[in-house]
Order: C-alpha cells, then structure tokens, then sequence
C-alpha cells in the first residue's frame, strides 16, 4: 500500500496548497516505511533462458502463469519481458491482460496496483522499470477472482453475461472501426449503467463501442457513473459500505487511466466489468441521498473544513462544498479537501478516493459532472473523519524544530 499511496499523493502535488505539499510527501514516505518495515528482502528471479522477442509470446505466457497461480514463472516472465526491452504499451499490456482475465479482481484492487506501477515510473524514470513492476506478480496470481463469490452470480450470473459479451466486445475491436470523437450519449450511459439491468446496461454498452465511442469516453463514464453512487449513498448504510461504492470508483477511475495509457481490446473488457459493479452497488442508493445544489453567495474555507472536526457531517460538508462550486471555486474546493485529507492519520482508501477524485474532475472539469465527483468524494472523506491527527502533529513538531521555533512557552 506505502507506494501507492506515495504515487497518489505524487499525481496530486500540484492540486495542493504549496504550505501541504511536504505534509503530503511526509504522508507519502511514512506510509512506505510502514510498509516495509520488518519485512523481508525480495530477491530477484532469474530470466527464462530465450532468444524470443515477440511481444505475444510473453503475453501468452504470462496469462497462463497467472491463471495457474504461479508467483515465480510469472515472476520469471514479466523479469525476461523487461530484459529484453519491450516498450510501454506492450509491458503495459501484458500486466493489464491478466489483471482482466478475471473479474474485478481483488474488489478492484489488483488492476489499480498495476496501474499505480506505471505512473510510478512516470515520476521516477522508465530506465526504473526492472525494480517497479516484478513485485506486483504475487498480488495478480494471488487475487480474490470475483467470479468466485456469490454476488457476482446469484440471483444474476454476470460471470455468463460478461463472458458472452467478451466474445462480442472482441469482434467488434477486432473489426476497422471509425472512431467518433462526438459521441454525445455520455448523461444517458451513466443513467442507464446506473439505473438499467445488466443485459440492458451491458447490450448499450456493446452498442456505443461498435458506434465508434473512444474507449476513453466510455471508461470516464463508467467513472462518473460510480461516482454519482457516491453522491446518493445513504448514510442509513453501515459505515464499512462506503467502502463498497469507494472500491468500484477507484477500480473505474484506475480502468480510465490504464486505458488512457495502453487501450487494448484485453483492457477493454474491465469498463464492461466496471459498470457491473456499479450495477452492484445499487442497493446503497435506495433512497438516494439528494445531490445538494449549493445556495451561492460563499462557503468559507474554515467553516468546511469545520466540517471535518465532527463525526458523519456528510451531507453538512456536501452541501458547503455544493455551495462553493457554484461560486466557481473549483480549485480551492480541490484545495481544501486535500488539506482535510493530510491532517488526519488517513488510510489507504482516503488517499485513493481523493486522487481519483481529482482525476476525473479533470476529466470533466467545467462541466456538471466535475462537480459531482467533487460532491461525492466530499461525502466520503467526510465519513471517515475525524482522526486522532498524530501524523501531523509529529510532522508540525519536526517543521518547528526545523525552523528552530520553540515548542513549549515558558507558562512562567
């Protein structure tokens, strides 16, 4: 968990106030050292002896290793894979292949690891490769396959429907296809994946891809289709079911950015499987929780963070936040939930939630839909806080000491 969470908060330093941005880097690299800590050094496979270099082979190979639950022959794949120099796209797509062999794998966690890979790589450098991605395979091999569980099948097997949708999905990429770059059916796609059955959701789906829809559009509406959960979830749910609408955006948000990076017919399949999991999550919207429209004329900066002092004041903060993004104060919005994130002892799901909420913000930013993903992940922060706030503290006494500042006052 430590990297990924030093990767977020990487993506997002520009999106921070500059006084949080080393809170947030200390954030970072504790939650690395907390990883680490204890823990056993990983040596290196050996290469698999070959002169192969084509790109198929070794994705082949690494579907089966993985489908047959093998840690180290998949382990020895992805090492030759790297040896022999193959570039970002098919590294790429190999890892995201057998994260999509099975669906939604790990609740998600397992596709959005691997992608949390690349864009470590990003920052620190493609000449890195060998030491980032091998660490990944046990997770793959060693993931919960969802098809296994008895939401995904009972009362509606979609294991079946997906599978045969696959098929479909398949023959129509397979197939030249004109992209249109217009397509305007976002609102009724979300509408439909959120509120239609899945052979209705899955057959719209399959629909807007042989319509020429770019993969990326079709990814970011799953995204914003799971987020509007966000916006309606219940508070009259456990507090733990956040954590069900929190797994399905962040896996949605981590299909759209994999596919922004390396689209492929292989990837393609996890938006199919990411609007099943919003189909899922339905129950924690009944009744929906009104989105908040926000009243205009200011919400300042101290009275919504004031909202994070106090337990479950979700629709409280929602509805600041609402109020500020019609005064057009987008950045600050982002700005704030940042800092609420950073003085609390959060976990790996806050840190999630809020870089995947600033993703698709950007993706759809000056638009409606922006700001609901800014309202949703609002709630959810909200829920969870607030904490005991011991990691900003020691960080607050080592900055003064830092500064040679005093830390006690002579009461005298």
């Amino acid at each position: 968990m430590g990297f990924s969470i030093l990767t977020c908060l990487a993506n997002v330093l520009p999106d921070l106030n500059e006084d949080d941005r080393p809170l947030a880097l200390y954030q970072g690299v504790t939650q690395v050292a907390t990883s680490t800590s204890g823990q056993p050094p990983r040596f290196d496979l050996r290469t698999i002896e070959t002169s192969n270099r084509d790109p198929s082979v070794y994705l082949d190979w690494f579907r089966r290793f993985v489908e047959i639950r093998s840690p180290a022959a998949a382990g020895r794949c992805l090492r030759t894979a790297i040896d022999i120099g193959l570039d970002q796209p098919e590294f790429a797509d190999i890892i995201f292949a057998a994260c999509t062999d099975h669906l939604y794998l790990d609740t998600g966690h397992t596709l959005d690891s691997a992608n949390k890979d690349f864009e470590l790589l990003d920052h620190i450098g493609w000449e890195r490769d060998g030491d980032v991605p091998t660490p990944l395979v046990p997770a793959i091999t060693g993931a919960q396959r969802t098809e296994e569980t008895s939401s995904w099948t009972h009362p509606v097997d979609l294991s079946v429907l997906l599978k045969s949708t696959y098929s479909e999905l398949d023959a129509a990429l397979d197939r030249p296809r004109k992209t249109n770059p217009t397509w305007p059916d976002r609102e009724q796609l979300a509408e439909t994946i959120l509120d239609a059955d899945p052979e209705r959701t899955l057959e719209y789906l399959l629909h807007t891809v042989k319509a020429g829809a770019p993969l990326m559009e079709l990814s970011a509406t799953v995204a914003f289709g799971a987020a509007m959960r966000l916006v309606h979830f219940n508070t009259s749910n456990e507090v733990g079911d956040w954590n069900t609408v929190h797994h399905t955006f962040t896996y949605a948000n981590a299909v759209d950015q994999a596919i922004r990076r390396a689209p492929s017919k292989y990837l393609s399949r996890a938006i199919f499987d990411g609007a099943m999991s919003v189909y899922l999550d339905r129950s924690l919207n009944v009744p929906k929780s009104p989105l908040p429209l926000g009243e205009g004329g200011g919400a300042p900066d101290a009275d919504i963070l004031a909202r994070f002092n106090t337990q479950q004041n979700v629709d409280e903060t929602a509805h600041l936040v609402a109020t500020a993004l019609k005064d057009g104060r987008h950045e600050a919005v982002l700005r704030l939930l940042g800092r609420a994130i950073l003085r609390e002892d959060s976990g790996f799901h806050q840190y999630q939630m809020f870089e995947a909420a600033v993703r698709q913000y950007r993706n759809f930013e000056g638009s409606e839909i922006g700001n609901h993903v800014l309202i949703g992940a609002s709630r959810f922060l909200t829920a969870f806080s607030p904490t005991i706030r011991s990691a900003s503290q020691t960080f607050e006494i080592a900055a003064r000491l830092n500064r040679v500042e005093s830390l006690h006052e002579n009461e005298a």
